[in-house]
């Protein structure tokens, strides 16, 4: 079956987008030691970010089993962290539900995002990832996105993580 990507507009899709990413932060806290996603966004947190982010629900059989937020701007952390921007799409928050993962969906969901950027005019893709989870290079390398860096960021609630960077070309 086809997957489709919704536009998260309604209280209830964003409920949706937040559980997703919340078992996910906390299937990553439990099994991983990764915090990056722990406690869980509130709706609060959610509506703040919806302010420069579209996110995004995918469905497959009339149910929701990946998220994802892109933006044209750095807005993850209060200092910007990437160099040439232009014609860029930010993506963040790609989650898919932690009891189907490993089954193609993620891939599925950058392929719809590259065709989001491409269609928006964008040429590139730009995104960061918790340097300590021991599966998110070899997505995103699998996937066709380069290497970029290693950089040490302080996120919004104080913490310093180890991120790295990625970017492909679209």
């Amino acid at each position: 079956m086809e997957l489709k990507f919704i536009p998260v507009k309604t209280s209830i899709q964003i409920q949706e987008s937040i559980k997703i990413i919340g078992d996910s932060g906390i299937h990553m806290y439990e099994t991983m030691n990764l915090d990056h996603w722990y406690p869980p966004m509130t709706i609060k947190e959610f509506k703040e970010q919806q302010k420069f982010k579209e996110f995004y629900l995918c469905k497959k059989e009339n149910k929701f089993i990946a998220t994802f937020a892109i933006s044209n701007q750095d807005s993850s952390y209060p200092i910007p962290i990437w160099d040439n921007t232009q014609k860029a799409m930010f993506l963040s928050k790609l989650a898919v539900k932690p009891n189907i993962q490993h089954k193609g969906i993620g891939s599925e969901c950058l392929t719809y995002i590259e065709i989001l950027g491409r269609l928006r005019g964008k040429s590139k893709i730009l995104l960061d990832s918790i340097e300590k989870h021991p599966h998110l290079k070899k997505f995103y390398l699998k996937n066709g996105y380069s290497f970029i860096k290693k950089s040490y960021v302080k996120n919004k609630r104080g913490k310093t993580w180890e991120i790295e960077q990625f970017l492909k070309n679209i």
